[in-house]
């Protein structure tokens, strides 16, 4: 069965990739991760407003996407911003994307060997005027279907309380699939109750992953979740992530200069300390990670744009 997938734009500028978005969808978050709303398989497309200057939102757009759109500029020359969005994606194993570009620019062999590495079996879509880009069918391009999955995730990003309806979280549904009443557990042994739910703003009995989904809860407070980043079911959670990093070598710096890394992981980017006996990472935080949860991008937040900021990919043992 088909599933919802979720739409990642990158590189070129914020304005331009705000305007393809605009072409199928309705803004319905504007914040420095603008989210757009649309009925069909592709449900959700995220454009990180902040970046290239920050990298916050883009790490988090690079962990919650299934499929990407790297917009390439109309220079007619590749920039580190889309070799790092590129690089971003490779190591988020984000292996379905699309370079989006002027006819004439760029020559599809050249842009293929560029990157061979980092974006093997990418496609290429060349228009003459922006327009014309309204025409693709999104539904089709970015295609997914359902795998089993027993545990549930939800990678929580707002929560507010609604007169007359209690607290609402805002997040993803990152794995399996949440229903009305159902118990979901925090991390710090609390179990709440799905009350109701809304996905863009209709009231639903399931959300499956993919979506973004407000869930009316039972059982915490608004300042409970913000300190905590997910809601789990028939999972647990672990502080103590042991990983081999695998560095980029596009990264120049050494590990044994870096005493504090970011992880970004299903929509969520969490300091961690990096310790360097065969790059094992420990996570030294309160937020805790489900453990369904295996592969992580690391950043480092003190490189200044124009230097590459994706140290390299973590797996979790």
């Amino acid at each position: 069965m088909t599933a919802c997938s979720t739409l990642g734009l990158f590189g070129s500028s914020a304005e331009e990739r705000a305007k393809f978005a605009s072409l199928f969808a309705k803004k319905s978050e504007s914040q420095a991760l603008e989210i757009y709303h649309r009925k069909g398989v592709v449900q959700n497309l995220l454009n990180p407003l902040s970046y290239p200057e920050k990298v916050a939102h883009f790490a988090k757009a690079l962990t919650l996407c299934d499929f990407a759109f790297v917009f390439l500029p109309d220079t007619g020359r590749v920039t580190w911003q889309e070799a790092e969005s590129v690089l971003g994606l490779y190591c988020a194993n984000v292996k379905k994307g699309f370079f989006v570009y002027k006819k004439g620019l760029y020559q599809r062999e050249r842009l293929d060997a560029l990157f061979a590495q980092t974006a093997k079996g990418y496609e290429h879509i060349e228009y003459s005027s922006f327009d014309e880009l309204k025409r693709l069918n999104l539904d089709e391009l970015c295609k997914t279907y359902e795998t089993e999955q027993k545990e549930t995730v939800i990678s929580v990003d707002n929560s507010f309380n609604v007169k007359g309806v209690g607290l609402v979280a805002l997040g993803f549904v990152i794995r399996g699939s949440v229903n009305v009443h159902d118990e979901l557990s925090l991390s710090n042994g609390k179990t709440v109750e799905v009350k109701s739910m809304q996905v863009m703003d209709e009231d639903v009995e399931q959300a499956k992953a993919g979506t973004r989904v407000g869930l009316a809860l039972k059982g915490t407070t608004e300042k409970e979740l913000e300190q905590l980043a997910f809601l789990v079911k028939n999972d647990v959670f672990s502080q103590d992530l042991k990983t081999k990093l695998n560095v980029l070598p596009q990264y120049k710096k050494r590990t044994s200069e870096l005493n504090k890394v970011h992880v970004a992981l299903a929509g969520q980017l969490i300091s961690c300390e990096l310790k360097n006996e065969n790059h094992e990472i420990a996570l030294k935080t309160a937020v805790a990670i489900p453990k369904s949860l295996t592969q992580a991008v690391v950043f480092d937040l003190d490189q200044k744009p124009g230097l590459l900021r994706i140290v390299g990919q973590a797996n979790f043992v």
